[in-house]
């Protein structure tokens, strides 16, 4: 029961990672022909990945800003909003109106604590909260159980909630991998002139809107625009990734190479809409779930008792994961095969993950 409540967020998600790929790696036998497409998209982006978000947002913020105590309320209800979506995963209308609800409830979160703290916010809290807004506006969407709004409903879950909330908490939490001193003052001088946005954020922020509100009026080449100078200022006005890290440890490489991987993948997706499915796999792979590992890991033991072989080997597998699933479909005699692969190797990294940082933390 100690070891359950110690570890349970790390024991969660590897369960979680189990239920999402399962399916996959029993399509290895050779009687199993189930290809279980609905039940991986929604049981991955509603559950698994809402759980990240939540996680993050309860685990990993608190850690970046002195703010108010979670109530039960806060802290309980997502959990039991994410557990509904499961059981109801294959009914759309009950499945979507947990999703509305879990994304207001953290709205409401966080604009409590806009309302109740005056001082001055971290800017990653404004990408979050529209990124939790687009997510509320495509559950709602889908609401009413027609496929009219499908594909946008699905675009609006990429590039609003999950693009703008992984964007927000990498421009806080990457500067601090990297030990790079002056993205962090920069990043710390965004609020000395009493302006919450300001410059480079207010740039960011409009472009991240434009590139989402864009696929509501189709208009195609302005939101690839939008969404490629959303993505490409950070990466080379702030993290400079034509170069490595600063401080180059295994940590801050991994993570160097997760955004490389965000960029290819996003570049690949758009290049072919028919393959676009496969590539946005790099993004939810090599880097929301390499990035979440690494907070929810370094919350429990820090950065520097991280770094070590079996550590390299783990994140190494993870990036090797998504490599696979993304070019799975060059494959196609053997592409399900490659699913099976790619998932038995999350699940791998999710065991060896929660064996290391128990053994480490005793």
């Amino acid at each position: 029961m100690k070891f359950l409540k110690k570890y349970f967020t790390l024991i969660v998600l590897l369960f979680l990672s189990l239920c999402a790929l399962g399916p996959f790696i029993i399509s290895l036998f050779p009687d199993y022909n189930y290809y279980p497409v609905a039940f991986h998209r929604n049981f991955m982006l509603g559950v698994l990945v809402n759980f990240i978000i939540v996680s993050l947002l309860h685990t990993g913020l608190s850690k970046f800003k002195e703010s108010k105590k979670l109530t039960k309320v806060e802290r309980f209800t997502p959990y039991v909003l994410l557990f509904i979506s499961a059981v109801f995963y294959s009914k759309q209308i009950p499945f979507y109106i947990a999703q509305t609800l879990f994304y207001s409830l953290l709205i409401v979160s966080i604009l409590r604590r806009f309302w109740i703290d005056k001082k001055e916010h971290q800017f990653v809290f404004y990408f979050i909260l529209s990124s939790l807004f687009y997510g509320l506006v495509s559950s709602v969407l889908m609401i009413n159980n027609s496929n009219t709004y499908f594909l946008l409903s699905k675009k609006i879950t990429y590039f609003g909630l999950h693009l703008g909330f992984f964007v927000g908490v990498a421009l806080y939490f990457i500067p601090h991998v990297f030990h790079d001193e002056r993205l962090i003052n920069r990043f710390k001088n965004f609020f000395k002139r009493k302006k919450y946005l300001y410059n480079e954020l207010q740039v960011l922020l409009l472009l991240f809107h434009i590139q989402v509100i864009g696929e509501f009026f189709h208009v195609y080449n302005i939101v690839l625009a939008t969404r490629f100078l959303f993505l490409f200022l950070p990466a080379l006005t702030y993290f400079k990734l034509w170069r490595l890290p600063f401080k180059r440890n295994w940590i801050s490489i991994y993570l160097w190479l997760s955004l490389w991987s965000l960029m290819i993948g996003m570049m690949m997706a758009h290049s072919n809409s028919t393959d676009f499915m496969h590539w946005i796999h790099l993004f939810f792979i090599n880097t929301y779930l390499l990035a979440a590992m690494i907070c929810f890991n370094s919350f429990k033991i820090g950065l520097v008792k991280l770094i070590g072989k079996q550590v390299k080997i783990l994140f190494g597998l993870l990036l090797f994961a998504g490599l696979t699933r993304a070019t799975a479909y060059l494959m196609p005699q053997t592409y399900v095969n490659h699913l099976a692969y790619a998932g038995l190797l999350i699940v791998l990294v999710m065991v060896w993950n929660l064996y290391l940082i128990s053994r480490r933390t005793q």
